[in-house]
């Protein structure tokens, strides 16, 4: 059996017989009597409570026991408190003569160093240490969430942990908490290809596509897909094909280098090819010293009489 004697109590016993009720404090001198505190849910632990009267109670004897019950408080500074409450003590053969309470004496209850210090921290002991009615609060440490760990670049759900210390029944208990994580990857591009040629369909069409592929996400998972895009061009007046050009004609005179020359070309005009005839000016050769009329050409001009 374990037992445990207490230092210092104060004890209240009503004593339920002709009226009389008696202040009974307990302290570690003057023992004159003891009662013993039987716990009926757990019989291996008992309390041996030491009571101080200076009448002496004559008609206790061999230890009363009563059956009362122990509140534990937790500590008070260096002290273990406990309250007990004791029902109606019934002593059927304790006489009224017996009992002197008037001349009852009871001595001062020294308590020492039992001042309470609320400027201490909180600390993780099951304790309120700051005297604000919470015990060991605000003492939990948290570590920072961790990185989400998708399993793809298109991975839509995960998971997340962190670090904590909570502080359970007076100790610091290491701990590891998760989280979920979600995200929407859907239509996120992954990668690009180069873009195709544009698909002209003549050497005049202004406007066609192109393709490239794209790596994207669809419904978390990574798929390949053809993108289309537009092109452009300004194709008026291109030539298509080009036509034989005359020969050099047109000149004003005998004298005369200068001349015309005509083509018909294929040329784009609104995204289509056309005929369309086309002049430019041509030079024969050099007409110094040809005949004209009773002279010769000299830099383009008849003269008469010749020079050369």
């Amino acid at each position: 059996m374990f037992t445990r004697i207490l230092n210092s109590f104060s004890v209240f016993v009503s004593l339920g017989f002709w009226g009389f009720s008696s202040l009974i404090s307990c302290v570690e001198t003057q023992m004159k009597a003891e009662i013993i505190y039987r716990n009926q849910g757990n019989p291996d632990l008992s309390y041996v409570l030491p009571l101080a009267l200076d009448q002496r109670l004559s008609s206790i004897r061999d230890h009363r026991v009563l059956d009362m019950t122990v509140v534990d408080h937790g500590r008070l500074g260096d002290r273990q408190i406990f309250d007990l409450q004791v029902p109606d003590l019934q002593v059927p053969d304790l006489q009224a003569s017996d009992l002197q309470v008037a001349d009852a004496q009871v001595p001062d209850l020294q308590v020492p160093d039992l001042a309470i210090n609320c400027d201490q921290p909180e600390i993780c002991n099951g304790i309120d240490d700051d005297c604000d009615s919470l015990i060991d609060e605000g003492l939990d440490e948290i570590g920072n969430w961790g990185s989400c760990s998708y399993s793809s670049d298109c991975d839509e759900s995960a998971s997340r942990s962190r670090s904590v210390r909570r502080c359970m029944a007076g100790q610091m208990v290491q701990d590891t908490e998760t989280d979920q994580c979600s995200r929407n990857t859907d239509g996120d591009i992954l990668s690009t290809g180069a873009w195709g040629s544009c698909g002209y369909s003549n050497a005049c069409d202004e406007s066609a596509s192109k393709q490239r592929d794209v790596r994207k996400c669809s419904g978390g998972r990574s798929v390949t897909v053809t993108e289309t895009g537009n092109c452009s061009r300004d194709t008026d007046g291109d030539i298509v094909t080009e036509g034989t050009w005359s020969t050099c004609s047109g000149f004003a005179d005998t004298c005369d280098s200068y001349g015309t020359q005509s083509a018909t070309h294929r040329v784009c005009r609104n995204g289509s090819a056309v005929n369309e005839n086309a002049s430019r000016t041509c030079r024969r050769a050099s007409r110094d010293g040809v005949s004209c009329g009773n002279g010769c050409c000299l830099s383009e001009h008849c003269f008469n009489p010749c020079p050369i």
